[in-house]
């Protein structure tokens, strides 16, 4: 888990023993609005954990929902007999734990709240071929792929919902808006408003590009937050705000677990294609007669190349050699061609 995880891991934590929180908002523009309707307004988060944040006015909630990374990562080995190499794993990290994903809980893979999300392994999967990584220190995830034996690393996401309860004082809720620096703002600028005004507060900022303001907005007989979601619409709608936030007070919601597993795969930065010496994207005959022509070369004592280039010599012999035993030979050149003959005729072309 990286170090900004465990951060909000402690938030998250504190949010379940107290059960609110007071959270500062992030500030959104228009850029930012990836959907709206009726009763709901979705913004990119601001939260890098986070992809996203729907505020909803609708009669049975107001909330925000999101999908969060849960700090675990599903790792693929190439087959049963194949397990993590552990001082390969003390080498990224001496906290980065692997355990079996047939011995793993995953009723408590949740990203803090325990059996609310649950994570469910794709059927499809071999789970004597999978581990379930974690780490207390921030290391990078595609060095994974480093570890002996790796053919996939996966990262784990989970679905959340957080309630957004009602701000206080009752019947009312700050927004906080700003505008290009100058701009003048007062309550002339929220006669039009769906819901009145009734303070302006200057914010000191740092920012000499826009002036900033809390506004205390009047929702009486309501949630107070139930008029945010027109609110922030209205605001967005004027030229001159830059961007709107909003403070607001949060607990946990029972997620809905669909069933569905979140497994987002992580590019492989050190993948070889197989074969494609020439790197053109394609196993073929010539890449066949390249390793043949480099093993004939080298049998014969002739100083062996496979490319032109030096920075791409390294790729070109580790793609040419396919067994993996570190030399090219006649084999690997047979392997190559066999490739091309099964893909051509339409057959299992794996190696």
């Amino acid at each position: 888990m990286t170090n900004k995880k465990k951060v909000f891991a402690s938030v998250l934590a504190a949010i379940l023993l107290t059960s609110t929180l007071s959270i500062p908002a992030f500030a959104w523009s228009k850029e930012d609005v990836v959907s709206s309707d009726e009763h709901s307004i979705t913004f990119i988060s601001g939260d890098s954990s986070a992809d996203y944040i729907t505020f909803s006015d609708t009669t049975e909630d107001t909330y925000y929902s999101g999908t969060r990374q849960t700090g675990y990562m599903a790792v693929v080995m190439k087959d049963a007999n194949t397990v993590p190499d552990t001082e390969e794993m003390a080498a990224i990290s001496s906290y980065l734990t692997a355990t079996p994903a047939s011995e793993f809980d995953f009723e408590n893979i949740c990203y803090c709240w325990a059996s609310d999300t649950k994570v469910l392994i794709p059927s499809d999967w071999d789970l004597n071929c999978v581990y379930i990584m974690s780490s207390d220190v921030s290391y990078p995830e595609e060095e994974l792929y480093q570890l002996s034996g790796v053919e996939a690393v996966y990262d784990i996401y989970a679905d959340f919902k957080m309630d957004i309860l009602d701000y206080e004082p009752a019947d009312t809720c700050k927004i906080g808006v700003s505008v290009v620096a100058g701009t003048p703002f007062d309550m002339e600028q929220c006669s039009d408003l769906p819901y009145a005004v009734s303070s302006i507060e200057k914010r000191e900022t740092e920012n000499t590009l826009s002036d900033s303001y809390w506004l205390t907005i009047e929702t009486p007989g309501q949630k107070s937050c139930q008029g945010v979601v027109e609110m922030l619409k209205a605001f967005l709608e004027m030229d001159f705000v830059t961007n709107v936030t909003v403070p607001y007070l949060m607990h946990l919601m029972t997620s809905t677990p669909t069933g569905d597993p979140s497994f987002v795969l992580l590019e492989n930065p050190y993948a070889i294609s197989y074969g494609d010496i020439d790197g053109d994207g394609i196993v073929s005959v010539e890449d066949a007669v390249s390793a043949l022509t480099y093993y004939a070369q080298q049998s014969a004592g002739l100083e062996a190349k496979l490319t032109q280039a030096a920075d791409t010599e390294e790729s070109a012999f580790l793609a040419a050699d396919v067994d993996g035993d570190g030399q090219i030979t006649v084999e690997d050149a047979v392997a190559i061609l066999t490739h091309y003959a099964k893909k051509s005729a339409g057959l299992d072309t794996a190696w």
